[in-house]
């Protein structure tokens, strides 16, 4: 569950399981989970069925309309995620480093997004900017109007 810290691995695979242990850095943070994560984790779990398929739905379009939007814009490149609330657009065209997009996004479009760094997310993540779309369409189309109008008229 996003923001709590609550998840799951299965992984038959002792090999693997280590390596999404090193990757997720894991062993980097406080283990544990605070009560009220819990709380939330049991609610949802025992509670939350007749949401699921609703909060599929507006996430699936969310996704939609991101990638849609990113392709748009001239040297942006998104693919879009197959099971996740976070997309990985791709800038490398723009000849800006993901932390120059994003110091310019946030400066000028008052957008923020992540970079793209090596430290969170491996060598090969430079050249991109991670957006998240689990919000509602009026905040997202509002950021992604902003962004496109950054990106076109400062690169």
């Amino acid at each position: 569950m996003a923001g709590l810290r609550i998840g799951l691995v299965v992984a038959h695979n002792e090999q693997h399981y280590k390596q999404i242990l090193d990757i997720s850095l894991h062993k980097s943070t406080i283990h544990g989970v605070n009560v009220l994560s819990q709380i939330g984790a049991i609610a949802a779990l025992e509670k939350c069925d007749y949401w699921v398929e609703g909060f599929v739905a507006h996430t699936k379009k969310m996704r939609d309309l991101l990638v849609q939007e990113m392709n748009a814009i001239p040297n942006v490149s998104c693919t879009a995620p197959d099971g996740c609330y976070v997309a990985f657009i791709n800038i490398k065209k723009t000849n800006k480093t993901s932390q120059e997009i994003y110091e310019l996004l946030l400066n000028e479009a008052k957008v923020a997004v992540v970079p793209g760094l090596e430290k969170w997310f491996g060598k090969g993540a430079e050249g991109h900017i991670r957006i998240c779309f689990a919000t509602s369409e009026v905040i997202l189309k509002e950021g992604i109007s902003r962004i496109k109008k950054c990106l076109t008229e400062k690169l």
